[in-house]
């Protein structure tokens, strides 16, 4: 019986120098068949059907046509990034209204969402941007509920998922695993003992992440620690002994015995030789996963930190409101936060490798199918990849352009009948993009101003989602800045509603979001492959966003210094300058009263008489 196969070419070229082929489908051929054709538009999208036409004759006479799908069909590609970037717009509401309590800011900030071209496009483009940015956001959505309190009772089951769906956005793309970094940070934040770690944490970066890197790196890090400090020195660190004496005893414990197990096992596995402090972490964690017991070990603690806090946040649960006390749960809370944050992330981020292992490869011993890569090599091999690539782009746009929307990344243009061009630039809207910093720096005062848990929240966020950028070196895309501008406009919902509520700015507020509406109904085409008489498209190329010749320069050329580079005088001088900030934090306020009382210097704060 006759078949017709649609077939694939792949452009992998076999050991045998031959391509190739994956069969898509097999049809049966109710006859012999005769002629077939292609049921295709080159000119307009909607007309494309993508079949193959063919007739056959059967023995009796009979003609048949047969139908045959062996097209591109967008649907079924498209069909879950549109699915998650409306999963997105709600997420984004559900988060500004638990946050701030007022409809307005949760309707402004999930329009400005849903309706930014930058979204917009990257829902319907099939990239893996659109799934992470739900994850980060699904993840920050619950971690508020329990870090503002809202669910009181519920950190013990809320924190675990958290971890979850860090854990997926990690898989999905590694900036996840930035967010998992801006959650430590605010969960430290809310004790006294943590904040001392910070500040010495942040010091240590500062030395160890931003000697060699690109100066404005070192910058941002300098200008961080010495806003840091000058916090500590306003609200000065008054450390419970208690707290201290308890949880730095057991958090080390558990850190130590961890750490202690993956370095036993590492000698014997035989993988790969690391080159550099990112690849003995990768290395680590993949000897430990081959040699099974430390990835079990690790695994049965957690699994029992987990168990204790749920055991007693259900027979005590006012206990559970304190869950981010260093000093509960006899000083492992901590360890807890760790085993939710730290274990959690890192085995659903395995578990989504097990096709991968399934294959035929290993955790860290070299074989299996094509290169033979383990999953330590693939993961080194994807982090040389990226660190390295010194490659161009004619999309290319550095990160300090991405609140400027001065260069999105171009997807697609095709010309039509009737002199219409079609176009798709992820570019967002440059009038809520330009006021994203600003927004975000006003909200920065704020939550000083008003102990405003929620703006904490959302400027924090913002931060771990763009300030790493400015340490990569290689070429980078507006589309990176997806997972940070979001929070960006809630910033900028948040303000808007704060002058809709004044009577003087009202006005202003109205007329903001009249021009977001109609920069919006202008940019629309260039986002959505809209077909537009060619007069429009070459007036958009007149500008900078989407001329072809407004380019970037390429990425530096030159050898790149390690993203961690742990030579011996980097680490002691890191650790020196951690001491002192930290040494200065605790005491620096109380010392400079006391060296002023001396002189007879009364600070500001003191009333008159003492």
């Amino acid at each position: 019986q006759a078949q017709i196969w649609p077939l694939e070419p792949h452009v992998e070229v076999r050991g045998d120098g031959t391509i190739g082929l994956a069969a898509f489908d097999a049809t049966d051929l109710a006859g012999t068949p005769l002629a077939m054709a292609f049921d295709i538009a080159t000119t307009r999208q909607g007309d494309d059907q993508g079949r193959l036409l063919i007739t056959t004759a059967a023995a009796d006479g009979t003609a048949t046509l047969v139908r045959v799908d062996a097209g591109s069909n967008a649907f079924a590609w498209r069909l879950a990034g549109v699915v998650f970037g409306s999963i997105l717009v709600g997420l984004v509401y559900l988060l500004a209204a638990t946050m701030f309590g007022r409809r307005r800011i949760a309707v402004l900030a999930a329009a400005f969402v849903a309706i930014d071209p930058m979204s917009y496009v990257m829902s319907r483009i099939s990239m893996n941007d659109i799934f992470v940015a739900v994850f980060i956001t699904a993840g920050y959505l619950v971690f508020w509920q329990i870090w503002s309190g809202r669910w009181a009772r519920s950190a013990w089951w809320a924190l675990p998922l958290v971890g979850v769906l860090i854990g997926l956005a990690a898989a999905t793309k590694w900036v996840g695993f930035y967010a998992l970094a801006g959650l430590w940070v605010l969960i430290l934040a809310r004790s006294d003992l943590g904040r001392l770690l910070l500040v010495a944490l942040l010091a240590l970066a500062t030395v160890v992440g931003a000697i060699g890197a690109p100066w404005p790196f070192g910058v941002v890090m300098l200008a961080l620690l010495a806003l840091a400090l000058a916090i500590t020195w306003v609200r000065p660190i008054r450390l419970d002994l208690a707290d201290a004496l308890t949880a730095l005893p057991a958090s080390a414990a558990v850190l130590a015995g961890m750490a202690l197990a993956f370095v036993l096992a590492f000698p014997s596995v035989d993988g790969r030789t690391p080159g550099g402090a990112v690849e003995v972490v990768f290395g680590l964690l993949a000897r430990g996963a081959q040699a099974r017991w430390p990835a079990w070990l690790m695994l049965a603690v957690a699994g029992l930190l987990i168990g204790w806090r749920a055991w007693r946040s259900l027979r005590d649960p006012r206990s559970d409101a304190r869950w981010y006390r260093p000093g509960e749960m006899g000083g492992f809370a901590w360890s807890w936060v760790g085993a939710c944050l730290i274990v959690i992330p890192l085995t659903v981020y395995a578990l989504t490798y097990i096709p991968y292992l399934q294959l035929g490869h290993d955790w860290a011993v070299a074989g299996g199918p094509g290169y033979g890569w383990s999953l330590d090599e693939l993961h080194a091999q994807m982090f040389g990849y990226h660190f390295n690539l010194k490659a161009g782009h004619d999309s290319a746009s550095p990160w300090w352009s991405w609140p400027l929307a001065l260069k999105p990344t171009w997807f697609f243009s095709g010309s039509y009948d009737s002199d219409q061009i079609a176009a798709i630039y992820n570019g967002g809207n440059p009038i809520l993009f330009w006021a994203g910093i600003p927004a975000l720096a006003t909200c920065a005062v704020l939550a000083w101003k008003r102990r405003s848990m929620a703006l904490v929240l959302v400027v924090a966020a913002f931060a771990f989602q763009f300030v790493p950028w400015i340490r990569i070196e290689r070429a980078t895309f507006a589309y990176h800045y997806l997972t940070a501008v979001i929070f960006a406009m809630i910033a900028v919902a948040y303000l808007t509603d704060e002058l809709l509520r004044r009577p003087a700015w009202r006005d202003l507020a109205i007329g903001y979001l009249a021009l977001v509406v109609v920069v919006g109904v202008l940019i629309f085409p260039l986002g959505s492959a809209l077909p537009m008489p060619d007069w429009y498209i070459n007036a958009a190329r007149a500008l900078p966003p989407w001329n072809f010749g407004f380019q970037f320069p390429d990425p530096p050329q030159g050898t790149r210094e390690e993203l961690l580079t742990l030579g011996t005088a980097k680490v002691l001088l890191g650790l020196l300058l951690a001491v002192a900030a930290g040494f200065f934090a605790v005491t620096g306020r109380s010392w400079w009263e006391r060296w002023g009382s001396r002189r007879g210097v009364r600070p500001r704060h003191m009333p008159e008489g003492g």
